[in-house]
């Protein structure tokens, strides 16, 4: 199933654990996504550049790494 005309994933302060799937990269339409204060750990998976209508992206207080 996909879910390509999301345009908002707040998914903030859940206690949410793991890594964060590439597949938030098949999201095109997405405008915000909000994953902060969970317990997501890892890097930031590079996909995410690739999301042109994204304005909003707050991954803080998490364990990740890398750039964007």
């Amino acid at each position: 199933m996909r879910f390509a005309a999301i345009t908002g994933l707040s998914l903030d302060s859940r206690s949410i654990s793991g890594r964060l799937a590439p597949q938030l990269g098949d999201l095109d339409h997405l405008v915000v996504l909000r994953l902060n204060l969970n317990h997501f750990q890892g890097t930031i998976p590079t996909h995410l550049a690739l999301l042109s209508r994204l304005q909003v992206l707050d991954l803080s207080l998490n364990s990740l790494t890398g750039f964007i």
